[in-house]
């Protein structure tokens, strides 16, 4: 190599080219009863870059409620440093590191769909919530159709 700078006796300007790369959030599993919407510093997005600011909100689809203060994201097995923004229930924030980020929520699913959940003989509260695990769960209910008018014989819930 030369000393470029005793060229001509001036100076070498150089120049480098950085490709900033896009981070995705997706659901950990593909039967995710939900969905997440994302905002970079403040707007809207798709993705964000490395060390943004990633706030993220949780929605459930039909049926499904979020369970409070369980959403988690990792990236490459690792957990990130998740924060629960102040007065809400559903949004969280992270700074996005250099990977994509996987997320994981906990869903309630609703049992208040026409039908009467009974517990020890008496109605259940209405809105009757389950812990959502992707299993299938046989609660140790009865339940009467109330659209049909009749008991049903096996209270089985599937996602």
């Amino acid at each position: 190599m030369t000393n470029l700078t005793a060229e001509d006796g001036g100076t070498v300007t150089l120049y480098a080219v950085w490709t900033l790369h896009n981070y995705y959030l997706n659901p950990a599993e593909a039967n995710f009863p939900g969905w997440f919407s994302i905002q970079v510093n403040g707007a809207d997005a798709e993705w964000a870059h490395y060390r943004d600011t990633v706030t993220v909100t949780v929605h459930a689809n039909t049926g499904y409620a979020v369970k409070e203060n369980t959403f988690a994201a990792a990236c490459s097995g690792e957990a990130l440093t998740v924060t629960p923004v102040e007065g809400t229930t559903d949004q969280y924030t992270f700074v996005m590191p250099a990977g994509h980020v996987t997320g994981t929520a906990e869903f309630l699913r609703d049992m208040d769909n026409g039908t009467t959940v009974f517990l020890d003989g008496k109605p259940a509260y209405d809105g009757l919530f389950f812990l959502y695990t992707g299993e299938p769960i046989t609660p140790e209910v009865s339940v009467y159709d109330n659209i049909r008018g009749m008991w049903l014989t096996e209270a089985r819930i599937t996602p």
